[in-house]
């Protein structure tokens, strides 16, 4: 009789070979189509080895994924392994190497040199440094310019900002660990309250660098759970106020800016209670395109501060205008200013790279379908499009649907590994991916009743998963998805589309425990709906307030 401690499913056991264990298919059943049957018992007397028509289908290629329990695919995430490729173990690495960043940047693991830490304190900092910075650090860019290099320093000597660690880390821990979100919450209004005391003791004027962090780093948070959309438009436009005082000259509205930390203190996101900003009405009439290449060939007097936390912003202010409710026009100012505004801090090189877009730690080579992408957000904001709108969101489309990425140099495809090539290709697959998003949802705003089953549109969407099969599922740049994934996912109609989609999106989820990326797949499935229970379709596009509500 079989032993029934011995390991490995029945086919295996049967067959009397080795099984590697994975499941719910092993590479031996796999590569001889045989139908895995895993059990802990002995193998049954009736048991038969049963020949499958074909293989299964893999979805991710060349790199598997693993799921050892069946997915459910409304519930808790499924557990999911990676199989160890070449990449895996490379990408494991790169994660290794944004974590030991901030070592010799005053952040040593779990304590900072001369701070007095709380076994909890270090539990949550440990979380922040080794975990959620690894997280929202995108891009391979030159290592001064990695968000661990510039946030984690400037808490050595900053308690209040170190409260933003701690918030920040719980939430990182609320992943796995659902009874750390109250836990989360309550160091989130603890770091806010810290912030208003110190602003009543201090003036915000010659403190804005580490304020803007704060914010900045905070707005990251919510987007990273994804639970207040109106809390992170909050963020957002304190960001906006401090970096118009800080870099633009511009004089602070104290009022204002109180007035928004009073309501962040006491979680109460009103936009009603906040004075309105001065937008002037024919902005969106604004040129377009600005002069990248004149910024990019001059030495620009630009600080590795500026360059990583105005585009974390600006990359969080691009892709929130999507689902914020329509009244934040009066509080916010539109991307055709900010982007032309900041547009000379982040293009000027900072240092010498394989390639240029290294000099972006955010958004890279996609920066300038970012730029697209928050101009179409903004004039979703004001449909149904007037006939001055529409013009504009006409000329958004053809440079959406020409543009072109960024191409490797020549010096990177002859003298760079095979890592380094794969990971500035990814961020300019993503630029694509971006660029296809924006065309859809253009293409919905100036003609309302077009269906996703039109040639035009299906021909976006193909062009979009041929980019998304090119981008390795262990892919830092992935947490950059969630905007384009919602958009041009609403559109998709096929089902094996649909399927390889959420696939990907869990699996991206996972790698890097983002609860905002996890909200997409769901609301995929609301919009898609069932057989019986259809959803609405990608005429959700057009609806704000269904978006606000499936997304929180």
């Amino acid at each position: 009789m079989a032993n029934p401690r011995r390991q490995g499913c029945f086919c295996c056991r049967k067959r009397k070979i080795k099984c590697d264990l994975s499941k719910p298919t092993c590479s031996n059943c796999l590569r001889s189509s045989y139908e895995c049957v895993y059990g802990v018992q002995a193998i049954p007397k009736d048991f038969k080895l049963r020949k499958l028509a074909k293989k299964p289908i893999r979805f991710v290629d060349p790199n598997s994924i693993n799921f050892r329990k069946p997915v459910i695919l409304l519930t808790e995430p499924a557990t999911l392994e990676l199989e160890s490729t070449k990449e895996a173990r490379e990408d494991a690495l790169y994660r290794k190497y944004l974590e030991t960043l901030g070592w010799h940047l005053g952040g040593w693991s779990s304590w900072m040199l001369g701070v007095d830490f709380s076994a909890n304190d270090a539990l949550l900092y440990d979380a922040f440094v080794k975990g959620f910075m690894v997280a929202i650090s995108p891009q391979l860019a030159h290592e001064s310019l990695q968000p661990s290099s510039v946030v984690i320093p400037r808490g050595l000597h900053n308690p209040t900002l170190r409260h933003v660690f701690y918030a920040c880390g719980a939430t990182y821990l609320s992943w796995k660990r659902p009874e750390y979100r109250e836990f989360a919450e309550q160091k989130f209004l603890q770091c806010m309250k810290e912030m208003q005391w110190f602003l009543n003791q201090n003036s915000l004027v010659g403190n804005e660098d580490w304020l803007l962090i704060c914010m900045v780093t905070l707005c990251l948070r919510e987007k990273y759970q994804c639970e207040n959309t109106a809390r992170n438009a909050f963020f957002l436009i304190a960001s906006l106020q401090i970096i118009e005082c800080w870099l633009l000259n511009k004089s602070l509205p104290f009022e204002s800016f109180n007035q928004l930390l009073d309501a962040l203190v006491l979680n109460k996101t009103n936009f009603k209670m906040l004075p309105m900003v001065r937008t002037d009405p024919e902005i969106n009439d604004a040129t377009y395109w600005t002069d990248e290449l004149s910024y990019m060939l001059r030495e620009g007097d630009v600080t590795n501060l500026e360059r990583t936390i105005l585009e974390s912003f600006l990359y969080n202010y691009s892709v929130t205008l999507f689902a914020c409710e329509a009244s934040v026009v009066d509080y916010i100012k539109s991307p055709f200013q900010v982007y032309a505004e900041l547009k000379p801090y982040l293009l000027p090189p900072l240092y010498h790279c394989p390639a240029w877009w290294m000099n972006n730690p955010i958004m890279g080579a996609a920066l300038s379908a970012f730029e697209l992408a928050a101009k179409t957000n903004w004039l979703s904001l004001f449909f149904p499009l007037n006939a001055k709108n529409k013009m504009v969101a006409e000329k958004l489309l053809t440079l959406s649907k020409y543009y072109l990425p960024p191409v490797l140099p020549e010096n990177v495809r002859f003298h760079e590994s095979d890592f380094v090539q794969r990971r500035l290709m990814e961020s300019c697959l993503i630029g694509n991916i971006v660029a296809k998003a924006c065309t859809i949802l253009l293409s919905k705003l100036l003609n309302p009743r077009l269906q996703p089953d039109a040639p035009e549109i299906q021909e976006e969407i193909d062009i979009f998963f041929s980019n998304l099969r090119k981008l390795s599922p262990h892919a830092q740049s992935s947490g950059l998805c969630s905007w384009p994934f919602a958009v041009a996912g609403s559109a998709v109609i096929k089902e094996d589309q649909r399927l390889y989609l959420i696939e990907r999106i869990r699996t991206f989820g996972v790698m890097k425990k983002s609860s905002g990326l996890m909200s997409v797949m769901r609301f995929l499935f609301t919009t898609w709906g069932s057989d019986t229970d259809p959803g609405p379709g990608w005429d959700v596009l057009l609806d704000k307030e269904y978006l606000r509500n499936t997304f929180l």
